[in-house]
């Protein structure tokens, strides 16, 4: 039986209040059983696109079913430091984000450190996020806490927003309940400039409001701190070759995608300052294996890939993967935009 979902238009970019182009015309949920049909339009100006019409706020919890991926407990993730057997990993941490580590006294790791790809892979265990002491950090959509468990034990006082209540139950266990907070961004009640760092980890893409959330955030931090986002590169090679089937189009989920010069258009609406900006193949072998089946199948079943995969399909992977992180090199074409932005002082 299939969901039904209350929408309104949704004709105008959030950042220039133009209309919209028309990128792709009457699109289904390839995921999970809602009904309806979405358009997806682009901004030519500022290099963003949008769902329309838009699900109601109201509705927006019958998008997720409970086997969605954010609201599933995988237990704990591996642990950066004590149980990790690659001082190569733990060194790099040490050197680039300053995290307590004996590690060893070779400038080869401080070299490594600051190569893109080695920057991007490694720093994801932390989110790139410098370790401050006694910092405070707040972590928007945390789903089941794994990451605030994970930085907790790093040293820093967290705070996690998840909307849906199992994800934030799971969380609470992990974390404390105390550290959790199951409501909206804008019904939370938090300090205004109280915090050193603001995660929104595969977050932006679900806010049907970012330059709102953007504003809360802003006041949210102190005078020098930071906001680290990542989301689907709406300019990545996938969508480039898989157009309508690429995966992180996630039609009625992601409510907006952004190109890196998007994303900067977002941040720097509100007075925020870009740091760093790059963009990432890291789940580019989940986005070939998910978008082909889609290409193929037309859907997804409950968002899954299917078990397991044949080799063909693994080395046709592993080789778009290959292709795409040397594209990476010369032009931001992987999956993922991630940045760093520091509030103007």
């Amino acid at each position: 039986m299939k969901t039904f979902i209350k929408t309104v238009p949704n004709k105008y970019c959030q950042i220039c209040k133009k209309n919209g182009l028309i990128l792709y015309f009457s699109l289904s949920d390839k995921f999970f059983n809602n009904s309806g049909r979405w358009n997806i339009l682009y901004c030519k100006k500022c290099k963003i696109s949008w769902i329309d019409p838009i699900p109601i706020n109201s509705d927006t919890g019958k998008l997720y079913p409970a086997n969605y991926r954010t609201n599933i407990n995988n237990g704990k993730i591996k642990r950066i430091f004590g149980n990790i057997k690659d001082r190569i990993v733990a060194s790099i941490l040490c050197y680039k984000f300053g995290y307590q580590y004996s590690a060893d006294s070779l400038g080869l790791w401080n070299l490594l450190s600051k190569i893109t790809i080695v920057k991007d892979y490694i720093g994801r265990r932390i989110s790139w996020v410098e370790f401050k002491k006694n910092g405070k950090l707040l972590d928007i959509g945390c789903g089941t806490g794994g990451f605030i468990e994970e930085m907790k034990k790093l040293g820093w006082n967290v705070t996690g927003i998840e909307i849906d209540k199992k994800a934030a139950n799971i969380a609470k266990l992990r974390v404390g309940s105390e550290f959790i907070i199951n409501r909206q961004l804008k019904e939370s009640n938090l300090l205004e400039a109280s915090y050193d760092v603001i995660t929104l980890l595969h977050v932006f893409e679900h806010l049907s409001q970012p330059i709102d959330t953007l504003k809360i955030c802003l006041k949210l931090l102190k005078p020098d701190g930071k906001i680290v986002i990542n989301t689907p590169n709406i300019n990545s090679l996938g969508h480039i070759l898989f157009k309508k089937n690429w995966m992180p189009l996630e039609v009625p989920r992601h409510f907006f995608l952004y190109s890196p010069k998007g994303l900067r258009e977002c941040i720097e609406s509100v007075n925020l300052e870009v740091q760093e900006m790059w963009t990432s193949t890291y789940i580019s072998n989940f986005v070939w294996n998910t978008s082909i089946i889609i290409k193929r199948r037309g859907n997804l079943t409950n968002g899954r890939l299917p078990e397991p995969l044949s080799l063909s399909h693994k080395a046709t992977s592993l080789l778009f993967k290959i292709i795409e992180t040397i594209l990476n090199i010369f032009v931001p074409v992987g999956e993922e935009v991630i940045l760093i932005a520091k509030k103007k002082c």
